[in-house]
This record gives C-alpha cells, sequence and structure tokens, in this order.
C-alpha cells in the first residue's frame, strides 16, 4: 500500500495527515502569545521550526508521497511565507526519497462539496462533515485540510 502524507501550510501552524486516526498540527510559533506578536516571529525562524519538525515526522512516517495543498494567498508577507513553506516541504520530501504533488485549494472545495452541502458552508459545518465521513476529529483546520487532501488522493488513485 502507498504510504500518503498529506500536508496543509500555513504561515503559523501546518496540518498533516496519514491515515485514519493519524494526524497532527505542527506549531511554528509559540501559541500562548497573541496573534499580533505571532505575526512578529521571523519567517526565517518559523521556516527553521518547519523544516526540523516535518524532518522528523517524515522519518517517523516514511511517505512515498508527500502531497500539499497549494494555497491562495494575498499579500506579499503570506505569500514568502507559504512559498517558503513550500520549499521545505519538497526539501524534506526529497531527503527522504519520497514523490511530491501539489493540488490546489479550489480542486479540494469542489470535491467536498461535491460530497455534502454543508462543505460549502462554514468550517464549522466541514468539521462536522469530515469527522462524521471520515471518522476523524481534527484539531485544527489545517489538519482538517490535510485530511480531506488525503481522503481526495486516495479517491483520485492519482499517485503510487
Amino acid at each position: 500500500m502507498t504510504r500518503i502524507l498529506a500536508i496543509d501550510p500555513g504561515s503559523n501552524e501546518v496540518g498533516l495527515y496519514w491515515g485514519p486516526g493519524q494526524s497532527t498540527t505542527l506549531y511554528l510559533t509559540d501559541m500562548s502569545l497573541s496573534k499580533s506578536k505571532r505575526a512578529k516571529t521571523p519567517r526565517s525562524h518559523r521556516l527553521g521550526i518547519l523544516a526540523r519538525k516535518l524532518d522528523g515526522y517524515l522519518r517517523y512516517i516514511q511517505p512515498d508521497f508527500v502531497v500539499y495543498e497549494e494555497q491562495f494567498v494575498r499579500g506579499g508577507a503570506a505569500t514568502k511565507a507559504l512559498f517558503g513553506a513550500v520549499g521545505v516541504i519538497e526539501a524534506a520530501a526529497f531527503q527522504v526519497n519520497a514523490g511530491v504533488m501539489s493540488v490546489p485549494q479550489s480542486t479540494l472545495r469542489k470535491w467536498a462539496a461535491a460530497r455534502a452541502t454543508e462543505a460549502q458552508a462554514t468550517p464549522k459545518r466541514l468539521y462536522a462533515w469530515v469527522a462524521r465521513s471520515f471518522d476523524v476529529t481534527p484539531k485544527t483546520e489545517h489538519e482538517l485540510d490535510a485530511c480531506v487532501l488525503w481522503h481526495f488522493i486516495q479517491e483520485q488513485g492519482e499517485v503510487g
């Protein structure tokens, strides 16, 4: 069976999902800080934390493929942060000989919406749909998106 690690990158946290009941969120800043103080954590610091944490998970999971959600971002700082995260993800996957692919966020939303009318609605309703459909309760929105991505790839059979 092909082992797939699905990743939803964010600027302060990254969601990972690698199978039913197997997910986590990598926090790249001190989450006890206020949102404005977390935003001031240097991008290089956050990317370094991502590289270290992701390396550990990749060595533990040993995926055949790493799939990440392409982000739609606005603003220069968010774009730089997420492009940096994508570079870290691709480099880390290369280090463990895993293939890499990405899926546009819009593709995932359309896929989810075709399966449940509430998937088009609020994140709260999408959480409920994912919990019912996949018997998982993501702790963060990034874990939720990584879960949807993993199940999308499983259904599409596009890797392996």
